[in-house]
């Protein structure tokens, strides 16, 4: 993973204020349809949810915000991204 992502990563968790959101509030950040969500979480291209319950569940804002810069570093940069390696080493480093 390149320095810059890791450098990315602990930009966004300095900043971000890690709340839980909703899938409305996911929709609402991303600017993508539910199921285009649910896809991207099965590939393992977009954070998983933590689930709070047998039929709930939530996302940290932190991977949320990560996930987003990522995603416009990639597009800005001519620099590849790995977005299935950078989610795991999100979600790894969360779970430190």
């Amino acid at each position: 993973m390149s320095p810059e992502l890791l450098a990315l990563i602990e930009r966004v968790r300095a900043v971000v204020n890690d709340r839980l959101l909703r899938l409305t509030q996911v929709k609402v950040k991303t600017g993508l349809a539910s199921s285009t969500i649910w896809k991207y979480v099965k590939h393992g291209t977009l954070p998983p949810p933590i689930r709070i319950g047998s039929r709930s569940a939530c996302w940290k804002e932190s991977e949320i915000s990560a996930w987003i810069e990522a995603n416009a570093f990639a597009s800005r940069s001519e620099k590849s991204v790995d977005i299935k390696a950078f989610i795991a080493l999100l979600v790894a480093q969360n779970d430190l």
